[in-house]
């Protein structure tokens, strides 16, 4: 149980404010919970979920619940239950005030209309779905009567979220490594390792800036034959292998940048192309635009941790340690987009 929660406590951690700015910036209600074993309905709840409608495995699941009330009278001891079977709980926040726990004591909910929303993030597990199921109970204590209206039992439900096992999508909601020690949820990838006829193209994908706070990301390693180079590109046939898809942020502009691993096999490489000599070709389409642009990332980062001035800009390339041949070149770039090699 955690520590008892009044409403409207100005005091709030600031790093709980950006995080509950920040994922309530992504979110939208996919799912409206019908009062249940309720005398009233005065409490409605709310349960939303990213990323929606799946999740690599191992990656954070939010789930934001909002309780309105609407009753005419106050009521006391508000208390929410999450409850998502097949997950790790990590953490959880009523309106930005850290609670920790999956009960949260939301205190009293004043007469005519209020509302709390609360946070709580879980870690997918590696196959199945995940839903949450909040309970919201009102009560004055253990004595009232079950028939009484102030001890009323109000339920809220997610969407059921997959977890996607497929090795060519990884799907995330990305949140800070300082809140989540150990558990890596601030990179979604479709992996790096052991590429090969069978699985021949990797990308992984971090945002290592604060905004990636609640930021839902997908990335898509697409086949060479379904990922062309446009034919506008000057040596669209020179484009090779597969294609890394990225989606953030419906393509806007980010800080301080996206890092982007991306992974060819040596059957994708063309002849004469190696961790020297390859070139990247980055696509995208503006926002507000209509037409794509396609961009030739040939400048090599001075620096580990590139300077604005520089993006967006790459490594060298370096061939793996596994003796594969696999070529692995990152990239600094300031929006998604798709990647080819060239």
């Amino acid at each position: 149980m955690c520590p008892s929660f009044v409403k409207g406590t100005p005091v709030l951690r600031a790093i709980s404010r950006v995080v509950l700015a920040a994922i309530l910036g992504v979110l939208m209600p996919v799912a409206l919970a019908v009062p249940i074993l309720a005398a009233s309905p005065s409490v409605q709840v709310a349960v939303s979920a990213s990323p929606s409608p799946s999740v690599s495995p191992g990656k954070a699941v939010v789930f934001i619940a909002t309780v309105t009330y609407s009753g005419s009278s106050s009521v006391n001891h508000v208390n929410a239950v999450s409850s998502a079977p097949g997950a790790t709980f990590l953490k959880s926040w009523v309106d930005g005030v850290p609670c920790d726990a999956q009960s949260c004591s939301l205190g009293s909910f004043a007469g005519g209309s209020d509302s709390a929303t609360l946070l709580f993030i879980y870690r997918a597990g590696a196959s199945g779905s995940v839903t949450d199921t909040v309970t919201v109970t009102t009560g004055e204590g253990s004595n009232d009567s079950s028939n009484a209206s102030h001890t009323d039992t109000f339920y809220g439900y997610s969407d059921p979220i997959g977890v996607e096992t497929d090795i060519n999508l990884g799907v995330a909601t990305l949140l800070p490594d300082a809140l989540f020690p150990g558990f890596d949820l601030g990179t979604v990838d479709t992996g790096l390792d052991g590429l090969g006829s069978g699985n021949p193209h990797g990308t992984q994908l971090t945002f290592p800036g604060a905004a990636a706070q609640g930021t839902l990301a997908t990335i898509k390693d697409v086949k060479a034959e379904d990922s062309p180079c446009p034919a506008t590109f000057k040596s669209a046939a020179k484009c090779f292998g597969g294609g890394s898809d990225l989606s953030v942020l419906f393509g806007a502009d980010v800080s301080p940048y996206l890092k982007v691993t991306v992974a060819w096999s040596a059957g994708e490489l063309r002849k004469g192309v190696s961790e020297k000599t390859i070139q990247i070709v980055h696509i995208f389409r503006p926002p507000g635009t209509n037409a794509d642009t396609v961009q030739v990332i040939s400048n090599i980062c001075s620096l580990p941790t590139p300077a604005a001035t520089e993006l967006p800009c790459r490594t060298a390339g370096r061939l793996s340690t596994d003796g594969t041949g696999t070529v692995l070149v990152t990239l600094y770039l300031k929006h998604n987009g798709l990647i080819k090699g060239w």
